[in-house]
């Protein structure tokens, strides 16, 4: 990669960044909780988008991605729950930008390449096999079909779970305080 690439493509990522939170406000899959939240997670879900053998390896990919720690982790925020909710919006919508097409197609590679390797769906595989095959789909060629799903899963859990109240209050303690006057240094030395 030459320094123009480079470039270009830190361009693209700095504008993508400072756009996702717009594009999230504008989403329907957004909306407010009881304690102000734009999305969390709603206890049981039926997939509208992924079938519920998708859904199942679904879940098992964002719990590989971001585990439960100290914090609940992508599983425990709602994240496969907001990735259903997301692409099923976007089909509806006749989304012709939708990632739910590369993702559906990457994720049936994902579950292939399970069965194929070990004879098993990717949900019933250890955490080693997993990460074996995740690892395998990161180093793919870029801008392959396995390559491109991996960073799209990769960056809309991470997306999802760093826009829960999960991922902001628990784990980056951010608040939602409001304040209706900033009052400004209290130290004597810097009054006006």
């Amino acid at each position: 990669m030459n320094r123009r690439e480079a470039a270009q493509k830190i361009g693209l990522a700095a504008g993508v960044f400072t756009a996702l939170p717009s594009l999230a406000l504008a989403h329907p899959s957004f909306h407010h909780g009881d304690d102000g939240w734009m999305w969390q997670a709603q206890g049981e879900h039926a997939p509208a988008f992924f079938t519920p053998a998708e859904y199942t390896s679904v879940v098992a990919l964002c719990d590989r991605l971001i585990p439960a720690s100290d914090t609940l982790g992508a599983v425990g925020a709602g994240v496969p729950q907001y990735l259903d909710m997301v692409y099923a919006a976007e089909r509806d919508a006749g989304d012709k930008k939708s990632g739910g097409p590369v993702f559906k197609s990457g994720l049936a590679l994902l579950l292939h390449n399970s069965q194929e390797r070990y004879q098993k769906d990717f949900h019933l595989l250890s955490g080693d096999e997993q990460d074996s095959l995740l690892h395998a789909l990161e180093g793919s060629t870029v801008n392959s079909p396995g390559w491109k799903f991996f960073q799209l899963a990769k960056s809309s859990t991470m997306f999802a779970y760093y826009t829960s109240k999960v991922g902001q209050v628990d784990e980056l303690h951010y608040s939602q305080e409001y304040r209706t006057s900033y009052p400004g240094c209290t130290h004597p030395e810097h009054k006006l």
